[in-house]
């Protein structure tokens, strides 16, 4: 006969018991994690666009898309939005774009491609950052691989009064894998409303001042702005050097009279390192050679500083000229060239007025060439050889003499 064990049916009952409170348990946590989901969603204005918009489901509820898509995204960066670091998280794990220290106007971009139906078109009037800026960079390539077809920049005309923004059209199709994207601008309002668009021409590449070594120090920072302000003086001693602004420069030559800086006026301006209060780097890029490169301006302004000179916010500085001759580096700068070159690669640097926003990072975009001398060099030959009535077998000592 069959014997029955008392506690057997006990041992299942724990067993189930158990499983049934740890289900019981991520049951719990599921529902925690829904209900900070939906405090989330309540404290950041979450809209669902299916619930908001049922006529562009289907009629089994199934979202489909908008036929248009036209919009003016908010232009809010990074910095700002570190001050909510939940949000910052849910756009990190929700947007592959969302990297380093982007703007917000972007992520619009791309929701908008996802809310909107497969060869449908959309119209974004946007900042013209969208054009250069490293951060925009993906969605920019994601874009145009899914029909964008083109941008106009209306950053020269005051579009929005109480704002100081320098914005783009951009137009696509979206899903249109036909990359045919062309950049056009416009100087004046009558040139939108005619349709009278200019095209952006397209620059040959160059090898950059980077590529070939040429590097860049900037002037002070915006921290160190506050330290030169207090060791600042008209009065000239044997341990002050000059100060000067970016306001100061201009092609070849500097005027040091008048000077501002920090809402306060100077004759002149000098500063002394007595008090120590410039870090010893700064203090020596300031006390050697180097290019000075305006950062505020029109076109491109530098000079060639080959005795000390202290050099103030938004004002850089090229102290190793990688074997150029810095007054070759200086002319090429300071050419027609340089600044019609910048102001196309740059166009989104451009501010009101006309003026060009230059920093270390643009600087370093610069193109140069290293000029492959030897041709000339040979025909200069020839010419002199020439000029002295030298014979053939002269020229051919001269020849096998030189090294």
């Amino acid at each position: 006969m069959k014997q029955f064990d008392l506690f057997e049916n006990n041992n299942e009952e724990d067993i189930f018991l158990q499983e049934a409170e740890e289900y019981l348990l991520y049951m719990e946590n599921e529902i925690e994690k829904l209900e900070e989901k939906e405090r989330f969603y309540k404290e950041n204005h979450a809209f669902n666009w299916a619930e908001n918009f049922p006529q562009i489901c289907d009629e089994n509820g199934n979202f489909e898309g908008f036929d248009v898509v036209i919009g003016n995204p908010p232009y809010i960066s990074a910095v700002d939005m570190s001050r909510n670091a939940q949000l910052k998280t849910y756009f990190k794990n929700n947007y592959d774009i969302a990297k380093g220290a982007y703007d917000i106007f972007i992520l619009f971009l791309k929701k908008a491609t996802q809310i909107l139906k497969k060869d449908c078109f959309y119209s974004w009037i946007i900042p013209n950052r969208f054009l250069s800026a490293q951060y925009a960079e993906l969605i920019k390539k994601e874009l145009i691989k899914n029909g964008l077809i083109h941008s106009v920049d209306i950053s020269n005309i005051k579009v929005f009064k109480k704002a100081n923004v320098y914005p783009i059209i951009i137009v696509g199709k979206n899903g249109n894998n036909e990359e045919n994207f062309t950049e056009y601008y416009i100087k004046k309002e009558k040139e939108l409303n005619e349709g009278n668009h200019k095209k952006y021409e397209i620059l040959k590449e160059y090898r950059s001042f980077k590529d070939l070594g040429i590097k860049i120090m900037s002037g002070a920072t915006g921290f160190e702005a506050g330290k030169i302000k207090s060791v600042l003086s008209e009065r000239k001693t044997k341990n002050s050097i000059p100060f000067i602004v970016s306001g100061c420069i201009d092609q070849y030559s500097v005027d040091f009279k008048n000077l501002r800086f920090m809402k306060k006026k100077f004759k002149k301006a000098f500063i002394s390192n007595k008090l120590k209060k410039i870090a010893k780097t700064k203090w020596s890029f300031w006390n050697n050679k180097k290019i000075v490169i305006a950062g505020m301006t029109k076109k491109v302004e530098a000079i060639f500083a080959e005795e000390a000179l202290a050099i103030g916010v938004g004002t850089y500085g090229i102290y190793d000229f990688a074997n150029f001759e810095p007054k070759f580096i200086l002319a090429l700068l300071n050419s027609k060239f340089m600044s019609s070159y910048i102001t196309k690669k740059f166009k989104d640097k451009h501010l009101a007025g006309g003026y060009l926003s230059i920093n270390k990072n643009t600087i370093e975009q610069y193109p140069i060439v290293e000029i492959k001398t030897s041709k000339l060099e040979k025909e200069i030959d020839i010419l002199v050889y020439k000029l002295y009535n030298l014979t053939k077998e002269e020229i051919k000592i001269i020849e096998n003499e030189t090294i």
